[in-house]
């Protein structure tokens, strides 16, 4: 906490709560900690977290941002023609986790992706539990060996539908069904990184080496602190406006740039690909110039940016 400005270097005792607080309850998933957390104090629980050094403050050289999309659902890709015309109109690159069964059904569509300048990571063949694809099956109730099975096999189908090799991976519903086995997984296979952790439960909220993979933490809402700030807990499940959202997202930004943080969030394309606060948000990326680079040049650079 050097460098705060607090007279007589001491730390108030508020700011010291709120450091074990966040140092001993973000990780819990009992409703009897996260809700009060959530209810009561969210802004300095958001705030306290990424100001502490254990975590990550102060480690980046400079602000860095990152953007990627699940495409979980038929609807998503559907979404998938729209949302790359609104990027491009931006000159926004980013990641797209893709699902093996869907790249099988819908190969023109990422082509497309491929195409304009975006990335592809592995996001398993059938992405257990998805109700349209796999229901009844969670992801993180597989054996270490079915696991390795849904990675390759979408591996092999973005390979031979599309000729391109996925070096990134996120886990299925990463929030809930994360492992830690998957990294092991991923060494032998050669990837090269994951981005299947909520920041709040992960070692760090910067990037962090697991192995020989590098994790790349997703950043939780400064309003509801044990989850992501993503698209479906606004568009679908409404814990926010699209107003707020947009408003949040400026926030993130400001505190990116001021306080040179990795903010990595992702949307679903059914979700912000019409929505006209999502062009909003393009546009405050391009007016906050903070580096936007996708998850695979992050990790080709991470010398650059960490210190």
């Amino acid at each position: 906490m050097e460098g705060i400005g607090f007279q007589n270097g001491q730390i108030p005792k508020g700011i010291r709560m709120m450091e074990w607080i966040v140092r001993n309850c973000r990780k819990s998933d009992s409703l009897a900690v996260r809700g009060p957390a959530t209810l009561l104090f969210p802004d300095a629980f958001f705030e306290t977290f990424y100001s502490m050094p254990e975590f990550g403050a102060g480690s980046m050289k400079r602000p860095l941002f990152s953007l990627s999309f699940d495409c979980d659902f038929r609807a998503d890709n559907e979404a998938l023609p729209q949302l790359i015309e609104v990027l491009s109109s931006y000159e926004v690159k980013c990641d797209f986790a893709a699902i093996g069964k869907w790249v099988e059904e819908y190969p023109r569509a990422y082509s497309k992706v491929l195409d304009s300048g975006h990335d592809l990571i592995n996001h398993t063949y059938t992405h257990p539990n998805n109700e349209e694809l796999s229901p009844g099956r969670y992801f993180k109730d597989l054996s270490t060996q079915e696991k390795r099975e849904e990675i390759v096999k979408c591996h092999e189908a973005v390979r031979k539908e599309l000729g391109y090799e996925m070096k990134g991976y996120r886990t299925p519903h990463f929030g809930v069904q994360w492992t830690h086995d998957v990294y092991g997984i991923l060494e032998g296979i050669g990837y090269k990184f994951s981005s299947s952790v909520i920041a709040s439960k992960a070692e760090k909220f910067v990037p962090y080496w697991v192995g020989q993979i590098i994790e790349f933490p997703v950043s939780i809402c400064p309003k509801h602190p044990f989850s992501t700030f993503d698209s479906y807990h606004v568009v679908r499940a409404g814990k926010h406006t699209a107003e707020e959202f947009l408003g949040i997202f400026r926030l993130m930004m400001e505190k990116c740039k001021k306080e040179s943080l990795f903010v990595n969030l992702y949307f679903d394309p059914q979700d912000v690909a019409s929505l006209r606060e999502f062009g909003h948000m393009l546009e405050a990326l391009h007016e906050s110039k903070v580096e936007m680079l996708r998850l695979g040049q992050v990790a080709g650079r991470l010398g650059e940016f960490l210190g």
